[in-house]
């Protein structure tokens, strides 16, 4: 099962006041021949950089063995085995990081340590039932991670 993730509010506002910001750029570029071309290039770069993050959106997939996290093509996604989680937190503060209500804090075995991750599928729900059932063992939600 292939679960996409979250998108957030505060993602939508960035790309559209760098797009904002590109689009007064080139106006001024035009209008009164300045010679900003390379400040230009740089926001044109860096507004396709975020577009590219915005549209291609990180992928949680429910294996038969393992949770696989797919990042933004074409980075290397993670493989975390059902065996290695100890519990998670569904939303609000943990790990001394302020969260949205509908992030998962898991908490998983890697190389001997504890490792803490931010899950924000779009069904939290379901994946949390899934997660559950494939995993064969009852995952405890933690109250306090």
């Amino acid at each position: 099962m292939r679960y996409k993730s979250t998108r957030g509010i505060g993602e939508l506002i960035l790309i559209c006041f760098v797009g904002a910001l590109l689009l007064l750029s080139l106006y001024a570029y035009f209008a009164y021949q300045s010679r900003t071309g390379l400040l230009i290039l740089v926001l044109a770069l860096l507004e396709a950089g975020m577009l590219y993050f915005y549209l291609f959106r990180t992928e949680y997939e429910l294996t038969e063995d393992a949770l696989i996290i797919r990042e933004r093509r074409p980075f290397k996604g993670r493989s975390i085995p059902y065996a290695d989680m100890k519990n998670y937190r569904i939303g609000g503060r943990a790990g001394g990081r302020m969260g949205r209500l509908y992030d998962i804090y898991l908490i998983y075995t890697e190389g001997g340590k504890d490792r803490f991750l931010i899950l924000s599928p779009e069904n939290r729900d379901d994946f949390v039932k899934n997660l559950r059932h494939l995993s064969g063992r009852s995952l405890e939600e933690d109250e306090v991670i």
